[in-house]
């Protein structure tokens, strides 16, 4: 199998150096691709800042301190999380007992 993977790559160093047609093909592709992740994580860095900014006010409107460092933050986050989970968790259970009762 590996023998294989190395023959294909090997044919296809060898096509994009003999014909520049196929390596300016390729050098586009791959700066397309490249573009692509990169808008890709501009747009996920937006949707964190968005997010932190987010909770930057939710502890201002509260009247909760600041945390200090980061394992705070990740302490407060995950308790959050795990009321949140706690709600769902109850909605679901309410909603099957209704569904039971029918």
């Amino acid at each position: 199998m590996l023998e294989y993977i190395m023959t294909v790559l090997n044919n296809i160093t060898l096509a994009l150096s003999s014909d520049p047609i196929y390596l300016v093909i390729a050098i586009i592709l791959s700066a397309l691709i490249l573009y692509s992740l990169v808008k890709k994580l501009v747009k996920l860095m937006l949707y964190l800042l968005a997010i932190f900014i987010i909770y930057l006010g939710y502890l201002y409107f509260t009247g909760q301190d600041y945390p200090t460092n980061v394992n705070d933050i990740i302490e407060q986050g995950a308790e959050i999380i795990e009321q949140g989970a706690e709600v769902i968790e109850e909605q679901i259970d309410k909603v099957v007992k209704e569904q039971k009762g029918k």
